[in-house]
């Protein structure tokens, strides 16, 4: 075919050759075995991304990503995947990017068993390759509000960010990816050590000038070094630091080197900011201080939650306090979905927007300190939904499937009497479906069945439970009634509805709806589910047998005398 290949390129493989690497292959292909339905999956849901391994015949290291092969018919025959050397990985993980002079270190590794235990991929970095050594794994610990790493006594300072590869629910979601970000403790606060030994030096330099100043120098020089102090100490953490003239040079000096660290610790916490804008979700912040009566919130924190400037106050920056924080928060309470939370320190919130927007707020209240971490879960919510939907419903009608049909009927019955009340079960078989797909094809086919949902969802009443289990089958479950004679109302009126029912054959002409349909009485033939299921069907086998295209009850002497031929034609 003239294509190129690689030197390692092989026309098939040699299983006895692979070694270790063999999961990339087996792993999705028996997740896929499992599955009762593979030709129904989402190969999504069943990618695998892999350890790292080496080809045979090939020095270079690499991990990949791979999906089963599945026919329409649910045979499972094959694996597809693409791979990534390492050696690319590590470019995309340049460790410049956290601190200066390549102190700092990237780690990609895979949580899948103890919280904190990491199985290393790869480590871009000397600081951390030198400390971790021929080690395979890596350990995070938490100590209070950091997270270290401890190796051969050097004590590390990393942060997590957990890279979303599966979908929740799915067959790998155990294995959790991360990007770590690694920097010794004596590198991260360099620059707090500097602005320490130069406060003390201030601090120094103050109380000299203060004692030779109460001798030999004026008022006039005093009072602006006074003003200045009162100046620092009204300055917030929050606020750019600029300081007020003095007048004298040295004072002045000393300002601006001040300021000037100020913003180089300014310009790290943008470094390490980075990582968590890596994270493919939004994320934002919060800190509450009680001992210093502080709060502290990341920029993202006004943007996710939508809040509108004239909505709260003049703008989102003058919330200084702990009050206002606090007020602010009992006004977004109206927006909690509290059935979606699952756990105790989680809140779950819908924020208005042109489109759903889930946010989910996880707490940590420790006492004199409250953080809370807020991620933008939308997608999570809408896939979580929408798998459901999938599970309960035909895809070709909408209308409920099988399993959540009985699964719902199974649960009225358990309530019993008080709810089901007067119940009716139709069972319902279209005739003419099978001449429809032979003459005209499963087009016409499935139009004949979407047109039968279309009229049974239009003629009954809302709170009705209508179910296609499949192929030409229907059931409509009525119940709460008080009396018979109002369902009754309905079945004459859905019968009516129905012969009026048709659809438009390839040469324009109609072709009307045709059905049999069988109806079993709840409490009137029998209290039982099971039976009340048995009823329906032997009702509907008895108009296909006779008279077809008709509605008919059940008759417990029919049942008696043909129950044997009609369980001989269910077998």
């Amino acid at each position: 075919m003239n294509i190129s290949h690689g030197k390692t390129w092989r026309p098939l493989f040699e299983f006895q050759k692979t070694g270790d690497y063999g999961a990339y292959l087996y792993e999705p292909f028996q997740a896929a075995l499992k599955e009762a339905n593979p030709e129904e999956i989402n190969l999504k849901d069943f990618g695998y991304w892999s350890m790292p391994y080496k080809l045979y015949d090939d020095s270079q290291e690499v991990i990949s990503y791979s999906v089963p092969l599945i026919l329409n018919d649910g045979t499972v025959y094959g694996v597809l995947g693409v791979e990534i050397s390492l050696a690319y990985l590590q470019k995309q993980l340049p460790n410049t990017e956290l601190i200066d002079n390549e102190q700092g270190s990237y780690l990609l590794g895979v949580e899948s068993g103890k919280a904190g235990d990491f199985q290393n991929i790869l480590i871009n970095g000397m600081i951390y390759s030198q400390a971790a050594g021929n080690q395979k794994a890596t350990q995070i610990v938490q100590k209070g509000e950091d997270y270290v790493i401890k190796n051969q006594d050097k004590i590390m300072y990393a942060d997590v960010e957990y890279i979303d590869l599966y979908g929740e629910n799915t067959e790998f979601t155990n294995q959790k990816w991360a990007v770590i970000g690694i920097v010794p403790i004596n590198k991260l606060l360099v620059f707090s050590g500097r602005i320490i030994n130069t406060l003390i030096g201030a601090v120094m330099i103050s109380l000299l000038i203060g004692i030779v100043g109460a001798f030999i120098i004026s008022s006039t020089i005093s009072k602006p070094v006074t003003r200045l102090i009162r100046h620092v100490k009204s300055i917030r953490l929050s606020e750019e630091m600029q300081f007020i003239q003095t007048g004298i040079e040295e004072v002045d000096h000393l300002s601006q080197s001040l300021k000037n660290l100020n913003e180089e610790v300014g310009d790290t916490a943008r470094r390490f900011s980075r990582i968590i804008n890596m994270a493919s979700v939004e994320l934002a912040g919060f800190e509450i201080n009680r001992k210093e009566g502080t709060v502290y919130f990341t920029g993202k924190f006004a943007e996710m939650f939508r809040l509108e400037k004239e909505s709260f106050y003049d703008s989102f920056s003058d919330i200084t306090s702990i009050e206002m924080f606090e007020m602010l928060m009992k006004k977004l309470k109206e927006y909690e979905v509290e059935e979606k939370a699952q756990k105790e320190n989680e809140v779950i919130y819908l924020i208005p927007d042109v489109k759903p927007h889930y946010l989910r707020l996880t707490l940590n209240d420790t006492g004199d300190y409250c953080s809370g971490l807020v991620e933008n879960i939308t997608d999570v919510v809408i896939e979580k939904e929408q798998i459901e939907y999938e599970r309960d419903h035909d895809l070709l009608t909408g209308l409920l499937n099988r399993r959540a049909f009985q699964r719902i009927m199974k649960e009225l019955f358990w309530q019993g009497e008080t709810t089901l009340k007067i119940a009716a079960l139709v069972m319902i078989d279209l005739d003419g479906l099978k001449y429809v797909n032979d003459t005209y094809g499963h087009t016409y086919g499935d139009q004949y069945i979407k047109s039968a949902a279309e009229v049974f969802v239009e003629s009954v009443p809302e709170n009705t439970l209508i179910s296609r289990p499949g192929g030409d089958e229907f059931y409509i479950l009525f119940y709460g009634y008080s009396s018979r004679s109002e369902i009754q109302r309905y079945l004459d009126q859905l019968e009516k509805d129905i012969r009026a029912q048709s659809i438009l054959l390839p040469n324009g002409d109609p072709f009307m709806l045709h059905l049999s349909a069988g109806v079993a009485w709840y409490p009137d033939d029998t209290t039982d589910r099971k039976e009340f299921t048995q009823y329906a069907d032997f009702a509907m086998y008895q108009i296909k047998r006779t008279v077809k295209d008709k509605f008919g009850d059940f008759d417990k002497e029919a049942y008696r005398t043909s129950q044997e031929q009609y369980n001989k034609e269910k077998d």
